[in-house]
């Protein structure tokens, strides 16, 4: 009988850790992929060389989903690097599309104007000139917004665990008394609250 026990609550606790094993995987992986991926690229293109530029489309294009509308920037524009001519459609770090703020308007606004004044330039990986940005800013709205998306994300995950393998240590106190857990699933529909609270409050 206790063996049994001990396989259910074995087989609880590994049922709990997968299920908050996978909140706590998509919030570290969107702050990874988002965040210290951009960071990453800023810090890598720093000291790559300025080239002008030929522009040749940019426009702010709208994605309409279920229930919301976002945007992309999307450009083309070649250059000349040691002889050769070189097709770039890379704005800046951005993957994707959002609805953050006015960043995609200003942009465009930013490179039609420097394209205007003949002083539109991009910056070229010289290891790989294939590889390009137009603009090297950092988003400072959509950066905090991944950051509390994805702690949000993993801090359920992490209290998931937590809650299930507390909850599951001993379901006696040596008295022959049973005790259930029923009474704390308040405190999972409470936390499952707090993450979708915490999810939308950015947005």
């Amino acid at each position: 009988m206790a063996e049994r026990k001990n396989k259910k609550k074995s087989g609880g606790r590994l049922g709990v850790t997968l299920f908050g094993g996978i909140f706590m995987l998509v919030g570290l992986g969107l702050i990874v992929v988002g965040p210290l991926e951009t960071f990453y690229q800023h810090m890598r293109s720093a000291g790559w060389q300025r080239v002008p530029v030929t522009l040749h489309s940019i426009n702010v294009e709208s994605h309409r989903g279920d229930d919301s509308t976002t945007y992309s920037v999307e450009a083309r524009y070649s250059y000349q690097f040691n002889g050769h001519t070189y097709n770039a459609n890379r704005v800046g770090y951005d993957w994707g599309s959002d609805n953050i703020g006015d960043y995609h308007d200003r942009i465009v606004g930013r490179v039609r104007s420097a394209q205007a004044r003949g002083q539109l330039l991009a910056w070229v990986n010289p290891a790989d000139p294939h590889e390009a940005y137009l603009m090297r800013d950092l988003r400072w709205k959509k950066i905090i917004f991944m950051v509390i998306f994805g702690a949000v994300f993993a801090g359920a995950g992490a209290g998931v665990i937590a809650f299930g393998w507390r909850n599951g240590a001993s379901p006696t106190d040596g008295s022959g008394a049973i005790y259930s857990s029923e009474r704390y699933g308040h405190w999972v529909l409470a936390f499952m609250a707090f993450m979708f609270i915490g999810i939308s409050f950015p947005v």
